[in-house]
């Protein structure tokens, strides 16, 4: 029996044209990445890989958490 190529599927949604220029937005505006995630209900993840495809640099500061009570 001749093994398959196994594929890993994809189910992450499109990225609107919208998406985008509010994701350029509140990189701009220098928000955390965890509140840029969570504007259009995005992963962490997700959000850094838009970025680096649309070449939109993130900054190493904003992978910080925020303080409690800040």
């Amino acid at each position: 029996m001749a093994q398959l190529a196994t594929k890993k599927i994809n189910n992450a949604k499109a990225w609107t044209s919208d998406e985008e220029e509010r994701l350029r937005k509140l990189i701009i505006s220098n928000a955390p990445v965890f509140d840029i995630a969570a504007d259009p209900g995005r992963t962490v993840v997700a959000v850094r890989t838009r970025a680096q495809v649309l070449r939109i640099s993130l900054g190493r500061s904003r992978f910080r958490k925020k303080a409690k009570g800040k």
